[in-house]
């Protein structure tokens, strides 16, 4: 399932796009699933990292050179997302930077970048195209915000 949405993305990213990559199955694996790996000069402004993101830097694809805001710069909340080996990678490196999430995930701050794209998972979406991302079904929580 990943690698056909993957797949799919690799179709709609434009070089040049600034990514926010939700949390949980299946958005989080777009990096490892190789969604971004034809892309060129991508920006990272999320909340949270995500398996296999610094190596697309490591490999040149994620330089972040076209984004408006923190240009240059990978920027999140926190990186606990990520596996050993993105750790590894950005441990010490300046490319890397941590923010608190009431600046980093503002809409005004977030909407400077001109080729903002968010790619985020969802519970359900309705035939006129509403989305669910955070609900209870036969009374189980599925998933919630934050």
């Amino acid at each position: 399932e990943a690698l056909a949405i993957a797949g799919h993305l690799q179709e709609i990213i434009r070089d040049g796009d600034t990514l926010q990559v939700g949390v949980g199955e299946p958005s989080a694996l777009m990096f490892k699933a190789g969604a971004f790996d034809r892309a060129h000069d991508l920006g990272l402004h999320t909340e949270l990292g995500s398996p296999g993101l610094a190596k697309l830097w490591a490999r040149g694809i994620l330089t972040n050179s076209k984004k408006q805001v923190h240009r240059g710069r990978s920027v999140a909340v926190a990186w606990s997302g990520c596996d050993q080996e993105d750790l590894e990678i950005i441990r010490d490196n300046p490319v890397f930077e941590l923010y608190d999430p009431d600046y980093l995930l503002h809409p005004g701050l977030m909407c400077q970048n001109e080729t903002m794209t968010s790619i985020n998972s969802a519970i359900a979406v309705d035939l006129l195209g509403q989305i669910a991302s955070e609900d209870r079904f036969g009374g189980h929580m599925v998933n919630g915000t934050g």
